[in-house]
């Protein structure tokens, strides 16, 4: 799931959007026009569908808050689905690939218009804000600490 996620990191909604909805819509639902719409649900649900094909999927995965009924309840580990509320109401979702003293790094869509790791304060994330596929075991159980800089250089290796 994680690895399907970072063979798209850079693309951005408006320069790269038939790639980008192409990609959305590879497993078979896609929300619509990223470049129109808010997308970060439809990331993570592609990214699932297509790197985990039998994970049940949280009902109205397009609603990032959604995302906290998936899978089983995790520790802030590498690859876990992670979920933030955002103040104005909704949310917003992606894959937790990092941290420093104060921040997680988020692997996600709809981040400055673009698929890309960003930092979030880790105060934003109440301990349900956690969750891991069902089917599928992490390979490792800690999340790596790292600079911004070496968030910004994710891709796939």
């Amino acid at each position: 799931m994680k690895h399907e996620a970072v063979r798209y990191v850079g693309l951005h909604e408006v320069a790269d959007n038939a790639e980008l909805r192409k990609w959305l819509a590879s497993d078979g639902h896609a929300l619509g026009d990223p470049a129109k719409l808010p997308w970060c649900g439809d990331f993570v649900q592609t990214a699932m569908k297509n790197g985990l094909p039998l994970e049940p999927i949280p009902k109205e995965p397009f609603w990032a808050l959604n995302w906290r009924k998936f899978g089983v309840p995790s520790d802030p580990v590498f690859g876990a689905v992670a979920s933030v509320s955002r103040s104005g109401g909704g949310g917003h979702v992606g894959f937790l690939v990092g941290q420093d003293a104060t921040r997680y790094y988020i692997l996600g869509g709809n981040q400055a218009n673009r698929t890309s790791v960003a930092p979030m304060d880790k105060s934003r994330f109440p301990k349900e804000a956690f969750r891991f596929p069902a089917t599928y075991r992490p390979i490792v159980n800690y999340l790596p600490t790292m600079t911004s800089a070496e968030a910004s250089n994710i891709t796939e290796s």
